[in-house]
């Protein structure tokens, strides 16, 4: 009885053994696949939005819960001369990331805003998806692909400890984002040097400096709208030529400004994205200054600050040039040439 018992288990063992190295083969098949592919004809120098609604209609999970479910989220991505930056990577980044050509080994450098339990999570993923991929290189005998992570102080302290280095090469790949000045700066590569400041409500504003003149503002975590209008006075985003913010009350650009982008919208009073564009165009002075909303897989060229679409025939389309179109609540928004229009 005894001895039938062994075989049994001994039987297990080796079928669970077969299970776990086709699995193994599998993912290694996969990840070699992955390896091999090309990234599209995109310019180098693009700003990329990853956002989407986690949901698409009010049922009732949506009904039940908080309405931050209904916010927008994903994360941005900016790359510049070669080095890659993910901004607040969450809800279906690395979808959206992947179905836009860009490949795991395009992000260098991943920056966390403000302490989010989602944005953790997703951060391990990649972090995890990272890991794998550096085991995969090691096998062909090539070194592992290295990112670093600048966090918010209390994403830091709540999870430094679970983005531990790995390869020799990471050490020292965990960078905390205190500040003790009005603004510090951080060396993302030669020709990205990334500023941040703490707003009103301790999440980090950013700055990226690029090589060629342009600057590009993340502002997506301010404090209420009451509290944004003096947020924007100081002189912190003046060199920006490109924004990108929440949907502001009332808004005041620099004179170097020549594009906001509006993103992180919020639900909970219906789809408003551009009803709140249109309202921010009418407070908004400026007439050299375009005002467009983010949506996911929005991109736009950070050499001229024009955007690109998929359609071949308009490689890159002036503001002016640019239409967008809302098919739907909380549906995807649809970006089009204005000639393309009757």
């Amino acid at each position: 009885m005894q001895q039938n018992e062994t075989e049994t288990l001994a039987h297990h063992d080796l079928f669970f053994e077969r299970q776990h190295q086709y699995h193994l083969s599998q993912k290694n098949k996969k990840f070699s696949e992955y390896m091999q592919r090309l990234e599209k004809s995109y310019d180098t120098n693009v700003f990329t939005s990853c956002t989407s609604w986690n949901k698409s209609s009010f049922d009732l999970e949506s009904l039940v819960c908080q309405s931050d479910t209904l916010t927008q989220k994903g994360g941005y991505f900016l790359r510049y001369n070669q080095t890659g930056v993910a901004i607040n990577p969450s809800h279906d980044f690395l979808q959206t990331f992947s179905s836009l050509g860009f490949h795991l080994w395009h992000i260098d450098a991943v920056v966390v805003t403000h302490f989010s339990e989602e944005i953790m999570t997703h951060l391990k993923q990649l972090y995890q998806r990272n890991k794998e991929l550096n085991h995969t290189l090691l096998s062909k005998n090539v070194a592992p692909h290295v990112i670093r992570y600048f966090l918010h102080p209390q994403a830091f302290i709540n999870y430094a400890k679970d983005l531990r280095p790995t390869f020799k090469e990471e050490r020292e790949s965990i960078v905390c984002l205190d500040t003790f000045e009005s603004q510090e700066a951080q060396k993302i590569s030669d020709s990205i040097t990334m500023c941040y400041t703490t707003s009103q409500d301790l999440s980090l504003q950013l700055r990226f400096d690029l090589e060629n003149g342009q600057s590009v503002g993340i502002a997506l975590h301010a404090a209420s709208l009451d509290e944004k209008e003096a947020f924007f006075a100081p002189s912190f985003f003046a060199s920006c030529s490109m924004l990108v913010t929440k949907p502001l009350a009332s808004f005041v650009p620099s004179e170097k400004m020549s594009l906001v982008l509006v993103g992180d919208f919020d639900a909970s009073k219906g789809d408003t994205r551009l009803e709140e564009v249109k309202r921010m165009r009418c407070t908004t002075s400026c007439a050299t200054c375009s005002i467009f909303p983010m949506d996911e897989k929005l991109m736009v060229d950070l050499d001229s600050l024009t955007f690109r679409l998929d359609d071949a025939r308009y490689a890159a389309l002036a503001a002016h040039e640019l239409a967008v179109i809302r098919t739907g609540d909380f549906a995807p928004l649809t970006y089009v040439a204005v000639n393309q229009m009757l």
